[in-house]
């Protein structure tokens, strides 16, 4: 027979994906190797886990920065300025694996095993991830245990041997592979148990009751506790609950085990049979079991601040609230915009006005964002809210039922964050809706309501009139007795909805909720909140053709971040998207005769600034964008050559931070540059690499410019016939 390990290692000389039928494969002998169990049934499934065993591997807390950028909110700016950022759980994972493979000397292989088993989100992923070619650097090794029946599972295999061969599938069981080898030499050896030792899956109520009685009164409430757990149980977690230390429950877990029972155990947890945990469960005070199951959500998930009941007034206001006025009073004629930018308002003998520079000044710890969750931190808060219902306390329940939705929502798991969403509502239905719980009610259903929207068109069933109309029921239910920032939250929330939907109806509604939710966050001592919608409100003067009532927002807005840039990060951060958005303008509009030049030097001016504050926030992905931005400036203003030198650095600083999306949109920004110089075959490759990288992302919005810069291709008169015929197959690719 053929030995398992070396029939795997061989078979990885090649780094192309490799399908394996049969028992699990063993781990190959010289890559680093991330496992997961491709059916595991979390919340975040999977793809989280293999996530977080990524991050753990590379340890490193700046490029958990890097990978995430933590924004203050999803604002609409961002969206229609910067691009639509996907929501996609690979969008960050497979980044993250391509850092961690060129980071190790012998390389990363991943290994996701019991594939057969996993749900159609996890099949969905891994066939995108298969038909983004050459993506995902690591080799992928996917592990059936059977030859799987349902057709996804079956388009896995075919999409692996179709495109890389027949070799890269290994039938482990038909083609006589042994498994002996499948423990590496430094792994431990599977600890013997004596023949008379009972499984605890496999006991009889009778016998659980016999081993019970026989155990001391130490060993059997660390089994109680472990009951309470859950049928598999950490050691530690366990030592948590009892006020004890890991080596006590260790040891009491081996006292029974010389009684004769056995407990089947991984790395990290024990399982307990479910008629033994029955048993210890039944023999608990009702009193008991609800005390240790809200310390163990204790244990498991604290949310890191409560819900105000009141208005929050941590910070003094800053006062954009005559902003909001005088654009209210004024018309577009009125409302002048601070500087000279295109389609302004300015007179043309006035000087443009400098950008304000901010001290780029080391941010302090405290006000850096934190790392990002994990998947971990999701499923200990799904578990936690799950024992807060056992303990009879369901509206603690359902704050950590929604924080676990809210770290779903941000890993990319959509369906999960919704459903969890949908727990927290449940949850709530056994609370009255009066007194200190209403916030809590209304907090619900605006955290399901925004996780909708986040998740329309990726659910069946779930599109942006859906998400509407649950908005809409919530304003209609908030009233002046209510805390001020839910009632600005709810506001955003119909007002960002409309402005995905896009008609002009929408759009006019959009703008007078995002008006009244800035009045809102600024009554309630939100500034930094307030000024962001002024952006968001920018944001729909753009799409609605009105660019000096955008430029004038956004100046406003930019000042309020800019009073508090040099202390605060999220203000920082808000500056530089701030003046990020104003220098994209004239991408959008045209200059007044005789201001393109000031408008120009005026955008690039906020590029470098812009760009420099996320360096100093350590934000690589958003400088890089920056940078994209100052190469289309450039190749607007005709400085080609400085466009491509600019579009270099963004494409390179983008690859080294794992941002695919930026390097889509560094290589078409060139690619648009390249063809305005009659380079065509040049321009094409840059084409190539803009569309593979933006279908790797996910991103619609790149692929919808890359298929308007094809167009332009397909209408260039002197374009070769074998340009051409390259144009087509990007067509179709398209």
């Amino acid at each position: 027979m053929t030995d398992a390990r070396s029939t795997l290692d061989a078979a990885l000389q090649a780094s192309h994906p490799l399908v394996w039928i049969g028992p699990p494969p063993p781990s190959p002998s010289g890559p680093l190797c991330l496992r997961v169990d491709a059916g595991h049934a979390g919340p975040i499934g999977p793809l989280g886990r293999l996530r977080d065993e990524a991050l753990a591997a590379l340890g490193s807390d700046r490029a958990l920065l890097e990978l995430a950028a933590v924004h203050l909110r999803d604002n609409l700016r961002r969206r229609l300025l910067a691009g639509a950022p996907s929501t996609d759980a690979l969008r960050d994972l497979v980044p993250l694996l391509n850092r961690l493979h060129e980071a190790t000397p012998g390389g990363v292989a991943v290994v996701l095993d019991h594939v057969d088993r996993a749900g159609p989100t996890t099949l969905d992923a891994l066939r995108r991830l298969l038909d983004a070619e050459g993506w995902l650097r690591p080799p992928l090794v996917l592990g059936f245990d059977v030859e799987p029946d349902g057709e996804a599972g079956r388009a896995l295999i075919a999409a692996v041997v179709g495109r890389y061969g027949a070799s890269r599938r290994i039938d482990a069981t038909a083609a006589g592979v042994s498994d002996d080898s499948a423990r590496s030499p430094d792994e431990a050896a599977p600890t013997t148990t004596p023949p008379t030792a009972a499984s605890a899956a496999d006991l009889a109520p009778a016998q659980a009751d016999d081993l019970l009685a026989g155990l001391d009164p130490d060993a059997l409430r660390v089994l109680r506790g472990a009951a309470v757990v859950g049928e598999r149980f950490e050691p530690e977690l366990v030592a948590a609950l009892l006020a004890t230390d890991a080596i006590a429950v260790l040891e009491a877990l081996q006292r029974a085990a010389d009684r004769g029972l056995r407990l089947d155990a991984d790395d990290t947890t024990f399982a307990l049979g479910a008629s033994l945990r029955e048993r210890l469960l039944d023999g608990l005070l009702p009193q008991l079991r609800r005390a240790w199951d809200h310390r163990l959500a204790e244990l498991l998930h604290t949310p890191a601040a409560p819900l105000p009941a009141t208005p929050s007034a941590e910070a003094a206001p800053v006062d954009t609230a005559p902003a909001v006025a005088a654009l209210d009073a004024a018309g577009p004629e009125e409302a002048e915009p601070v500087g000279a930018t295109p389609a302004d308002a300015v007179p043309a003998d006035a000087a443009p006005v400098e950008a304000a520079p901010v001290e780029a000044a080391p941010i302090e710890a405290a006000t850096v964002a934190p790392a990002p969750p994990n998947a971990r931190d999701a499923e200990q808060a799904h578990r936690a809210a799950l024992h807060m219902l056992r303990a009879g306390r369901p509206d603690l329940a359902a704050e950590r039922f929604l924080a676990a939705a809210e770290i779903a929502g941000q890993l990319g798991a959509n369906a999960a964050a919704v459903e969890l969403a949908e727990d927290a509502v449940r949850s709530l239905r056994r609370v009255p809706a009066t007194g200190r719980y209403r916030a809590l009610h209304l907090h619900a259903a605006l955290a399901r309501t925004r996780l909708l929207w986040r998740a329309a068109g990726t659910i069946r069933g779930v599109d942006l009139d859906h998400a509407l109309e649950a908005a809409e029921e919530i304003s209609a239910a908030l009233g002046e007795i209510d805390p001020l920032p839910l009632r600005a939250e709810a506001a955003a929330l119909v007002g960002g909805i409309c402005f995905d939907i896009g008609d002009r109806p929408h759009l006019d509604r959009a703008l007078d909720a995002l008006t009244e939710a800035s009045r809102l966050y600024e009554r309630g001592g939100e500034p930094l909140a307030a000024a962001a919608l002024l952006n968001d409100q920018a944001a729909v003067w753009v799409r609605l053709g009105d660019p000096v009532r955008a430029n004038w927002l956004l100046e406003r807005s930019r000042e309020v971040f800019a009073r508090r840039a040099g202390h605060d990060a999220s203000a920082r951060r808000e500056l530089a998207e701030t003046e990020l958005g104003i220098a994209r303008l004239p991408l959008h509009v045209a200059a007044r005769p005789g201001q393109a030049q000031a408008a120009a030097e005026r955008a690039l001016q906020l590029c470098e600034s812009a760009h420099d504050h996320f360096d100093a926030l350590g934000d690589a992905r958003s400088a890089a964008r920056a940078d994209v931005v100052a190469g289309r400036l450039l190749l607007r203003a005709g400085q080609t050559d400085e466009a491509l030198a600019r579009l270099a650095r963004s494409s390179e600083r983008a690859a080294r931070a794992g941002d695919l999306l930026g390097v889509g949109d560094a290589a078409a920004a060139a690619a648009e540059a390249l063809l305005r110089a009659a380079r065509q075959d040049d321009a094409l490759d840059a084409l190539e690499r803009a569309v593979q990288a933006h279908r790797g992302a996910g991103s619609s919005h790149g692929l919808d410019r890359d298929r308007e810069l094809l167009t332009a291709f397909a209408n260039d008169a002197s374009l070769p016939e074998q340009a051409a015929s390259r144009v087509q197959n990007l067509r179709r690719m398209l």
